[in-house]
């Protein structure tokens, strides 16, 4: 489609290809989507703290010394967690008001190999402490 400027008589000439990236929609479907993705990651730094919890509530208090130290990780691994999802939602929001098409601006692949690696030591000090309590 050519624009021609009234006042220096040019043709502005605007082209798209197919390889050219959508532009993201700022609608009610994407900040939704936006939500629950910081809602599952709110809820799973939740999961990861209520396994310390389960920790502190159902270890013996007088045999097991890694108690306490991995109550205190999960609840920090958790806490963590949850300001990233913060974090990635007020980025991911932003880059949809603005209509980012920049990938690497809201698009981090290692959180979800954080979060499991986090949930794979977790489990394994669970079962760790478990086996250091019943000897």
């Amino acid at each position: 489609m050519a624009v021609v400027d009234e006042e220096l008589g040019e043709a502005d000439v605007e082209t798209t290809t197919l390889l050219d990236p959508p532009v993201p929609r700022d609608d009610i479907k994407t900040h939704m989507s936006n939500e629950r993705t910081f809602f599952k990651w709110l809820w799973s730094g939740l999961r990861l703290g209520s396994v310390g919890t389960f920790v502190l509530a159902f270890f013996d208090r007088g045999k097991d010394p890694f108690r306490l130290p991995l109550v205190a990780f999960c609840w920090i691994v958790a806490i963590g967690f949850m300001i990233y999802g913060l974090v990635q939602y007020e980025s991911r929001r932003q880059a949809i008001f603005e209509g980012s098409v920049d990938r690497d601006r809201w698009q981090h692949p290692a959180g979800p190999v954080a979060i499991t690696v986090a949930f794979t030591v977790v489990v394994l000090l669970v079962i760790f402490a478990t086996l250091v309590e019943r000897k």
